[in-house]
């Protein structure tokens, strides 16, 4: 049931919302921005359903991906997961509030697996990764210790016609 909605207002064509996350720590969600032509990422500092100023990342090729964000560092502030869509490469950036403060390079398991989600999978309060076979609909969860690789669940196929979304 929606109990309510607003508008972020007319937003210019190729930009599109990549994830979110309190990024200023003020307790409000903040909103990670992909301009799909040039690059460009934004973080839109919002105060509730306000938007209070943004926060440019700079640009990346538009090969880059920003799958999601989760705290990885274990510091109470969320980081950015990207990956290469061309080459497969996953990094995590270790974010500062919203200023990068360095990546992690955490693998590279091909242009065929997408980032579907992070989530606490184990509990441990970090995130655990999702990924999705786009080819034969495979899923699978990398269990992490912070921005390192434990181990792996098969979570099983269901398809290529579904796709997990976060």
């Amino acid at each position: 049931m929606l109990c309510a909605s607003f508008t972020l207002g007319i937003v210019p064509v190729g930009w599109t919302i990549a994830a979110a996350g309190d990024f200023d720590g003020d307790g409000s969600p903040d909103i990670l921005w992909t301009n799909t032509t040039t690059g460009e990422r934004l973080i839109w500092l919002m105060n509730g359903t306000s938007y209070v100023s943004s926060v440019s990342l700079g640009v990346m090729g538009t090969q880059w991906r920003i799958a999601d964000t989760g705290d990885f560092l274990g510091d109470g502030q969320p980081d950015i997961l990207w990956e290469n869509t061309s080459t497969g490469d996953r990094y995590v950036w270790l974010m500062d509030g919203t200023a990068f403060s360095s990546s992690v390079y955490i693998g590279n398991v091909g242009t065929q697996w997408r980032i579907a989600a992070t989530e606490d999978f184990t509990g441990a309060g970090q995130p655990d990764i999702v990924f999705e076979n786009t080819i034969t609909g495979d899923r699978y969860v990398w269990l992490m210790n912070g921005t390192t690789f434990s181990s792996s669940v098969y979570l099983g196929n269901v398809g290529t016609q579904w796709q997990i979304r976060n």
